[in-house]
């Protein structure tokens, strides 16, 4: 018979899209996004994998560890997904219209990802 406790933890992860996280290893998981970085395209296919929602729990799991370089790191990958955003922001007013200059799960901030 299965854990009652794992099962309640599984379940949770669920309900709380933490099932997606790209791993429970902090380290891991910045270490990932930072690699997603290097180009506009990987940073929206990162973003569209659930990947900054799962990279601000490893900041939060960072924080929490006491693992200060991980999150600070984390909180450096961020601002960069940000300056993107409002790099595609900026484009976008100059563009004509119609014209794409990224992804929009990377344009646009997700409600699932918070502040």
């Amino acid at each position: 018979m299965p854990d009652p406790d794992a099962v309640a933890r599984a379940l949770a992860r669920l309900a709380d899209g933490s099932h997606r996280q790209h791993g429970d290893d902090p380290e891991r998981t910045v270490g990932e996004a930072e690699v997603a970085i290097g180009d506009v395209d990987s940073a929206a296919a990162f973003v569209d994998n659930d990947g900054e929602a799962a990279l601000r729990r490893a900041v939060d799991a960072a924080e929490k560890a006491g693992e200060d370089g991980v999150a600070a790191r984390g909180r450096t990958v961020l601002e960069t997904l940000d300056a993107f955003r409002d790099a595609a922001d900026d484009a976008g007013e100059q563009r004509p219209r119609g014209a794409r200059t990224t992804s929009t799960t990377l344009a646009q901030r997700s409600s699932r990802e918070g502040s």
